[in-house]
């Protein structure tokens, strides 16, 4: 199921809690459902004049590996829009592939195959 977080126009999402925090169905959800889910996969759209949502879908969680016949890392899964990310080293550090994973409009929680 899907979780929102609001944020105010005069609030900051990177420092501040969310003003508001509920399920896609409309019940209530706390901070603390939101402090759980926020590093699952993700993305901030804008809401009503210039407030925030974060989108979060605990249940969607791709997975990464490296295609050796293309030569770069790759997401997909259930739920996943497929995508190459931008690493073509096989060896390439988790940190690394979980940065480039925050470079694209969602981001997702992976499981890392190696």
């Amino acid at each position: 199921m899907e979780l929102i977080a609001t944020w105010t126009s005069g609030q900051d999402p990177s420092v501040e809690d969310p003003y508001a925090v509920r399920w896609i169905d409309g019940t209530p959800a706390t901070l603390d459902d939101y402090r759980r889910h926020s590093l699952d996969t993700h993305t901030f759209l804008p809401y009503a004049g210039d407030a925030i949502e974060l989108r979060m879908f605990p249940g969607v969680v791709a997975e990464v590996r490296y295609d050796e016949a293309d030569g770069h890392w790759m997401v997909n899964g259930p739920g996943v829009s497929p995508a190459t990310l931008d690493l073509t080293d096989p060896n390439a550090l988790n940190e690394q592939i979980i940065a480039e994973l925050y470079t694209f409009p969602v981001v997702y929680r992976a499981n890392i195959k190696r």
